[in-house]
């Protein structure tokens, strides 16, 4: 198979060559974050909502994710790659496939992977949304990722820093998971919540103020939650709370504010209770 993950010159180089290989080409996006809309339904393309058998409530499937065919033109392989280029790195709102299945069979396997079970609970994973099916792999064991990523030969996902990766699926003729949900061990889970940790905190750092990320270019903003994460952890600071503020001072201050020494004893109170608190503190006594 190769490495599962790899750079891809371009956009238009990788829809280039899916459709040399006689492969389909689409969409898979996530309207939640496609929050322009920049992928506005046209009648051109074929179209799926992918929450079409789920629900019938019209707010749900307003906010459904579709999965879209690209046609082999240059146009619209061209459109393809603007729209994709133009995306958030931070909150990517697309992931294309190369797969052999045509649309219908396609959108099948898809909404199947959707439902998962932990502890023999049933449990929705957001395949659909790239920031999930880029830390996949990651995620989960060969054998479980291998039946996750059943619908396809690639997908081009975002990296998360301003360019994009070619994943490898796994082209299989029939669907592994075609009468039952995959399982996934509680350590699976664990690894999935814990690579999503730093869009959680970029989210409650938006929540706390919106134009503060504004002040972080869109491609470098995961990386410095991830960064920070990697220190709060480090020194055991496990409190989300905790977690958003080192955010918050990494944007305020720089990512290396934890090296500052007017930070030291702020710092060193935080070990003994919470660098919240050891903040408060700090603002309130001057020190």
């Amino acid at each position: 198979m190769g490495n599962p993950v790899a750079k891809v010159p371009s956009v238009v180089d990788w829809c280039t060559w899916a459709h040399a290989q006689g492969l389909n080409v689409y969409a898979v996006i996530d309207v939640v974050q496609d929050k322009s809309p920049r992928w506005w339904r046209t009648d051109g393309p074929r179209e799926l909502n992918l929450f079409a058998d789920r629900t019938q409530d019209p707010q749900a499937l307003e906010i459904a994710p579709r999965l879209r065919q690209i046609a082999a033109s240059e146009s619209a392989m061209a459109q393809t790659a603007r729209l994709i280029g133009e995306q958030s790195s931070e909150q990517p709102d697309a992931f294309l496939v190369a797969s052999a299945l045509s649309l219908d069979p396609l959108c099948a396997r898809l909404v199947r992977r959707f439902d998962v079970l932990a502890d023999n609970v049933e449990m929705l994973l957001r395949i659909w949304d790239a920031r999930v099916l880029l830390t996949l792999r990651h995620a989960v064991s060969a054998p479980t990722a291998n039946a996750l990523l059943a619908f396809g030969v690639q997908a081009l996902v975002s990296d998360r820093r301003g360019a994009h990766v070619a994943v490898d699926l796994c082209d299989a003729t029939t669907d592994p998971l075609l009468t039952t949900p995959v399982p996934l061990q509680a350590a699976e889970v664990d690894a999935l919540v814990n690579l999503a940790q730093p869009d959680a905190l970029l989210a409650m750092v938006r929540e706390q103020d919106e134009n503060l990320l504004q002040d972080v270019p869109d491609a470098q903003r995961h990386g410095l939650a991830e960064q920070q994460l990697g220190e709060c952890l480090a020194r055991r600071f496990l409190s989300p709370r905790d977690q958003a503020l080192a955010l918050c001072l990494a944007i305020e201050h720089g990512p290396q504010w934890w090296e500052a020494a007017e930070w030291s004893g702020c710092l060193q109170q935080a070990c003994e209770t919470t660098l919240w608190d050891a903040c408060q503190n700090r603002l309130e006594t001057g020190a």
